[in-house]
């Protein structure tokens, strides 16, 4: 899917039934601290994709079981 069909989609389609205007939108989403966040990380040159706990039920019950909570 590329970036124009995304938008259109996602976004554009709702925008226009609700009879927002797309500027407005931009202005608004520019001063969000979790859009303004993603746009970092997305600029970032190195993004990092360290992921944090576990990842899937094996390793969650691995960490349970770890604690002394587990099965």
């Amino acid at each position: 899917m590329t970036p124009a069909v995304k938008r259109k989609i996602f976004g554009l389609n709702a925008a226009q039934v609700y009879g927002l205007q797309q500027g407005t939108l931009r202005r608004k989403l520019a001063r969000d601290p979790v859009q303004r966040r993603k746009t970092e990380y997305l600029n970032d040159p190195r993004p990092t994709f360290a992921t944090y706990g576990p990842r899937d039920r094996a390793e969650f019950l691995a960490f349970r079981r770890w604690q002394g909570n587990g099965p």
